[in-house]
């Protein structure tokens, strides 16, 4: 299995991705090392940064965006705009050299960090939503400023101390490439597999909750007399948050789409089973390509996304 290969040299290894492994032979590099992939990887990272950068300073700055799920929204777009960085400024040295083993922990337990940031981020926004749809009108009471920034501050400092195992158990020697799949083990590997499998699950089975309780929450405030004293309010409460709700759930589809085909394909090659490399580099800008989505289906989707973002791209207009 390619996780277990060590490199002993890669020559000019952006013109080539043939590289002179431990067996003696020369194969393609499964993990797309190419000019081009190298290039479009770049451009992944160079547009997650754009496009989050703008987002954050829309939350935090326009003073249209308040709400507390919009925070959320800020937070994920943070850890997000990281993964660009990473993208940009680490990726191509870390997988066209072989770095010192400090550039490579260093790297590794960066992008880890963020990346589980980026996905707990997803799930505190999941519950956030549900919160919304069971209790509309207590929803302010449950979410407050004070408890969402409790709740990002233990986010982050679990992402910080989850991903510390890359230093405490690495297999790191000077002549491996420095990829997770290769530094962390195979053990690694399948363990992060089933984290985000789980995480998928939460999300898809919460999400489907959801709906089974917004529509029935729906059709009980349909049978009520619409003179009712605060039915008018309550129920347009309840639209407001189920129109989120139906954004989030475009925003889980999507990362549902793009995680997936990495991370079933990484469970395939640790069986043993072979991968073209053309299939590796497909679920890897995939994957890395979903740090930019979610506030392209925002605002899409959200017209006080949309009037923020105005105010940020023609603020000299």
């Amino acid at each position: 299995m390619w996780q277990n290969i060590t490199i002993l040299n890669c020559t000019e290894a952006l013109n080539d991705s043939q590289c002179i492994f431990n067996n003696g032979t020369t194969e393609p590099d499964k993990r797309g090392v190419t000019n081009v992939f190298i290039y479009l990887m770049w451009m992944v990272g160079f547009t997650s940064i754009t496009i989050n950068s703008i987002f954050i300073v829309a939350v935090f700055r326009t003073g249209i965006l308040e709400e507390p799920s919009h925070k959320l929204l800020g937070n994920l777009a943070s850890s997000d705009c990281m993964i660009g960085a990473y993208l940009v400024l680490f990726y191509p040295a870390q997988v066209l050299i072989l770095p010192s083993k400090p550039y490579c922990l260093f790297t590794l337990y960066y992008i880890n960090t963020v990346a589980t940031e980026s996905m707990i981020s997803m799930m505190l926004i999941n519950f956030d939503r549900y919160i919304g749809v069971t209790r509309p009108l207590r929803y302010y009471q449950i979410v407050t400023p004070k408890r969402i920034k409790i709740a990002v501050v233990v986010s982050w400092s679990l992402s910080l101390l989850l991903c510390t195992s890359v230093f405490i158990n690495n297999r790191w020697t000077p002549e491996k490439a420095c990829f997770y799949e290769v530094i962390a083990g195979q053990g690694a590997v399948l363990y992060s597999t089933i984290i985000i499998t789980s995480d998928i699950v939460i999300l898809v089975l919460v999400y489907a909750y959801m709906t089974y309780v917004a529509r029935t929450h729906q059709a009980r405030m349909m049978q009520r007399d619409a003179n009712l004293e605060g039915y008018k309010s309550t129920l347009r409460e309840m639209r407001k948050q189920l129109k989120l709700m139906k954004t989030f759930g475009i925003v889980v589809g999507t990362f549902v789409a793009c995680y997936v085909p990495f991370y079933l394909i990484l469970v395939l090659e640790s069986a043993g089973i072979y991968i073209p490399e053309v299939f590796w580099s497909i679920a890897y800008l995939t994957s890395f390509s979903n740090s930019y989505m979610n506030n392209i289906v925002y605002a899409w989707k959200d017209m006080t996304v949309r009037k923020a973002l105005k105010k940020v791209l023609c603020s000299g207009c």
